[in-house]
C-alpha cells in the first residue's frame, strides 16, 4: 500500500522526492487507523448477529446485563428462541404456568433487571401441598391470540423447559393430560 500511495504522490510532482515517502507513510497510517476500527466493529456486529439472529443491538446488551443471574439468562434465552419453545414457571403461591416467554421487562436504574415476564400461556395449574407434584387444571387453547399473562419476576420460584413428551413419560400413572 505504501508503494501505491508513494506512486500516486510522485506522479503529481508537487512534492520533492524526499517528502513523498514521508507523506506516503503518514497517509498509510491515517487510512489504516480509519479502516481497522470499522472492520473490528463489523466483526463484532457479525458475531452478535450470528449468536442472536437479529440486527438489533439491544438484545446483546440486555443479554450481557442479564447474564449474571441464571434465571434471567434462562428466561431471556427462552424468549429469543423461535417456535413453540415452552417453559414451566412455578410461582411462590404454588401456581404453575406453561407457555412461551414473549417479553421481559427491560433493566433500568431504579428497578434493576428483575421486573416482569410476559407469557403466552398454554396451560396452568398448581403444585399439590403434599408432594409438590404439578396438577394442570386449565388449558388456554381456543382463547384469543392476544391472551397474555404478566408475572412479576420476583414471584418465580423455579423455571424450566417444558416438553409434553417428557411430562407424559414422568407421569405414566395418570392419563396424559393434553391442553387440546
Amino acid at each position: 500500500m505504501h508503494k501505491f500511495v508513494n506512486g500516486i504522490l510522485s506522479s503529481y510532482e508537487v512534492l520533492n522526492s524526499t517528502e513523498v515517502p514521508k507523506l506516503a507513510w503518514i497517509l498509510v497510517v491515517i487510512i489504516t487507523s480509519l479502516v481497522v476500527p470499522l472492520l473490528w466493529s463489523g466483526l463484532s456486529f457479525l458475531k452478535y448477529f450470528i449468536r442472536y439472529w437479529t440486527l438489533s443491538t439491544r438484545q446483546p446488551l440486555i443479554a450481557k446485563v442479564l447474564s449474571d443471574s441464571p434465571l434471567d439468562a434462562f428466561l431471556f434465552e427462552a424468549m429469543l428462541k423461535k417456535g413453540e419453545h415452552l417453559v414451566m414457571l412455578s410461582l411462590s403461591d404454588r401456581k404453575v404456568y406453561v407457555g412461551k416467554i414473549l417479553s421481559m421487562g427491560e433493566p433500568n436504574e431504579s428497578e434493576g433487571p428483575d421486573q416482569e415476564v410476559l407469557l403466552k400461556p398454554v396451560m396452568s395449574g398448581y403444585r399439590k401441598t403434599e408432594d409438590l407434584t404439578v396438577e394442570f387444571t386449565t388449558s388456554y387453547n381456543g382463547l384469543d391470540e392476544d391472551t397474555f399473562i404478566t408475572i412479576r419476576q420476583d414471584l418465580i420460584v423455579s423455571a424450566c423447559e417444558f416438553k409434553f413428551d417428557t411430562y407424559e413419560n414422568l407421569n405414566p400413572k395418570k392419563e396424559p393430560w393434553s391442553p387440546v
